[in-house]
């Protein structure tokens, strides 16, 4: 997701949404950044349906396996697919909590100072580097 968020991000909410992604790497923070919850995203409430917009294009993308020949190993299709039609579906009904203007993201590690894309493959890096081709 975050190399489909990488690509797809124009505004600065969904370059926010591929660093956050991407801190979900468990070579690097551990296992328990696998998962998430939609109420962790930085949702505002004033733009939630265009947000919704990018993340469900965004699901799109990953599920048409767009850009993952920059991968160095192959997902499980069967695995990876199931689980992005559920996040889909997920968000498709997803209802944000009742609080006004934007809220903060929900960061398991420290936030990095800027959103800069990757020079090697282009998707934003976390505090530690590239998700896809682990450049520092």
């Amino acid at each position: 997701m975050a190399l489909a968020a990488s690509r797809l991000a124009k505004e600065p909410w969904q370059c926010e949404l591929a660093v956050w992604l991407a801190c979900r790497d468990p070579s690097i923070f551990g296992l328990g950044v696998v998962g998430f919850d939609l109420d962790d995203l930085g949702w505002d409430a004033s733009c939630i349906e265009r947000e919704r917009a990018f993340l469900l294009a965004v699901l799109q993308s990953a599920l048409r396996h767009e850009g993952w020949s920059l991968l160095t190993y192959a997902p499980p299709p069967e695995l990876t697919e199931d689980n992005l039609r559920k996040l889909r579906r997920l968000l498709v009904d997803y209802v944000l909590p009742p609080t006004p203007g934007a809220r903060a993201w929900a960061w398991q590690e420290q936030a990095p100072a800027s959103f800069t894309p990757c020079a090697r493959c282009g998707v934003y890096l976390h505090i530690a580097g590239c998700v896809v081709c682990n450049a520092t």
